[in-house]
């Protein structure tokens, strides 16, 4: 005995290592229930090593935010926008916003296909001009083979945020919002919108100002010499909206408790949390914290958030043989640190599988098929 504990010969510490496990709680509650019963020596690292290979414990780790990222404002006005669909008394609209002015255009979409949305963009670029860099959701409107013939067409290039990740798209995700706002609480939705276009930023002049370099005209009374075309101090406003960024960045980073994941490498064993799938990393995405992944059926693309690294799965039976050929001959050879072994997807994916089939009381977890595909 040790104090009240029971000292636990080596021969049952992996038992007894399971049952102060059961329930798979935390590193904290494990110590905190092995403290009142068991002890042996380095049981608190075992907990700790044991919590953190725990796929059930992995699978179900909640989403902690990362640190937000602030989107660099533009060097001019129009040059990159973002679009996404907005639902409103049985229609659907097609909201753009300027990630420069955070000006705002709708269009009524009668479709929600991508004919539909091509429609909705040409007439807003008719009236604002086309912009250089257009950012979506990964919508079926937006995937289509027609948009990215019509983003050729019209030379501009079309960026996709991480599926299933709406941050990645936030200025969009904003501006409907604001929007959804307007159409709520006012009977006139067109003059609700103008009333937003012609109101000052927080750090800044209005978005109409921002956009066309005049203020423009409402139901409102205005001197006539305000109306005059005047360009506001565009490097001031740079200043003053990414010192306004900061300000929205920290207090996000606090308040969410933001933490950056550690990188995934290539080869690494990994679970895909808003689809319940195991994957293998295959490389880095273009877009920040996202990676494309291979289920085994399919490459998908995924933003960090979603994904939760695995413990490493057993050897193949290939790295199993060659082992133990090379513990028969004696060999204890000291080498230098080598990358991640190529493993054969499938066969990784298999024995995930096979160990998720009696996990957490008998229940075989489901793979959602509501994955995003990359298109070539």
């Amino acid at each position: 005995m040790k104090g009240l504990r029971i000292v636990i010969p080596e021969t049952l510490q992996p038992e007894m290592l399971d049952r102060v496990h059961d329930g798979h709680m935390g590193i904290t509650k494990c110590r905190l229930r092995a403290q009142q019963s068991v002890w042996w020596l380095g049981l608190s690292t075992q907990i700790a090593k044991l919590v953190a290979q725990s796929e059930v414990c992995t699978k179900c780790q909640p989403c902690h935010p990362e640190p937000m990222m602030a989107t660099e404002l533009p060097k001019r006005p129009w040059q990159k926008v973002g679009a996404d669909m907005l639902d409103w008394k049985n229609d659907t609209y097609l909201l753009v916003v300027d990630y420069y002015s955070r000006y705002i255009g709708i269009a009524k979409t009668p479709i929600t296909t991508s004919a539909g949305v091509i429609n909705g963009l040409k007439s807003i670029f008719s009236r604002q001009g086309v912009a250089e860099v257009l950012v979506t959701d990964n919508a079926p409107q937006f995937s289509a083979s027609s948009f990215s013939a019509f983003a050729a067409e019209y030379d501009f290039i079309h960026v996709t945020s991480s599926p299933y990740h709406a941050q990645s798209n936030g200025e969009a995700e904003r501006a409907v919002k604001t929007v959804m706002g307007l159409l709520k609480k006012n009977n006139y939705p067109y003059r609700a919108l103008l009333a937003y276009r012609v109101t000052p930023l927080h750090h800044g002049p209005s978005p109409a100002e921002l956009l066309m370099g005049r203020r423009l005209r409402s139901p409102l009374p205005v001197s006539p010499a305000q109306l005059k075309p005047r360009w506001p101090n565009r490097k001031a406003f740079a200043e003053r909206d990414k010192r306004l960024k900061q300000t929205q960045t920290g207090d996000f980073n606090r308040r969410h408790r933001a933490k950056e994941r550690p990188e995934l490498t290539e080869g690494q064993c990994v679970w895909i949390t808003n689809s319940k799938t195991p994957s293998i990393v295959l490389r880095k995405a273009d877009a920040p914290r996202s990676y494309v992944v291979d289920t085994g059926s399919e490459e998908v693309r995924s933003n960090k958030t979603h994904l939760r690294a695995l413990p490493d799965l057993p050897a193949t039976q290939t790295e199993a043989t060659e082992n133990a050929q090379k513990e028969g001959e004696g060999e204890r050879m000291l080498t230098e640190p080598q990358a991640r072994p190529k493993r054969d997807v499938k066969i990784i994916l298999q024995v995930v599988v096979s160990l998720q089939q009696f996990d957490h009381g008998g229940l075989i977890h489901a793979v959602s098929s509501e994955q995003v595909m990359l298109r070539s």
